[in-house]
């Protein structure tokens, strides 16, 4: 939702809402919505990673090593990310869409259509993110199948 936008309720009486302003939530719901899904269980770390020393970081990355976890360090621990996670992904032989934006490559031919295409809706985001040119890939004609 956007800062200052509206939010209305029609019922009252029967609506629920309910606010996810923190990580843990957020994990809580996931991890109820998985059914307690024992890889989503693995990842309770997060909660916890600004208070993990350096050693239990590259414990849990090594373990955990992914672009869910690279994005998740990239945004909270850019000190962990700069010095641990670029030098891995810089010598990655072949890299991925998201490699590219964490290494903060061109990603202007990922703006082409075929290669538009094969992006999913998340890196279609950090595409347009990236790029500021988010309207103008709404104007991209939709991947065929």
């Amino acid at each position: 939702m956007l800062v200052g936008a509206q939010f209305g309720i029609s019922d009252l009486a029967t609506a629920k809402f309910e606010i996810y302003d923190t990580l843990s939530k957020v994990f809580n719901l996931l991890l109820t919505l998985s059914g307690r899904n024992e890889v989503v269980q693995k990842f309770n770390f997060i909660l916890k990673w600004d208070q993990l020393s350096t050693e239990e970081k590259l414990a849990q990355y090594d373990k955990h090593a992914s672009h869910e976890l690279n994005f998740f360090v990239y945004k909270r621990d850019k000190k962990f990310f700069d010095s641990i996670v670029v030098p891995f992904l810089k010598n990655k032989k072949e890299k991925t869409f998201l490699d590219h934006f964490f290494l903060d490559d061109d990603l202007s031919s990922y703006l082409l259509p075929g290669k538009f295409a094969s992006l999913n809706v998340f890196e279609k985001i950090q595409l347009g993110s990236r790029t500021n040119r988010s309207k103008s890939l709404s104007a991209l004609p939709p991947p065929y199948a």
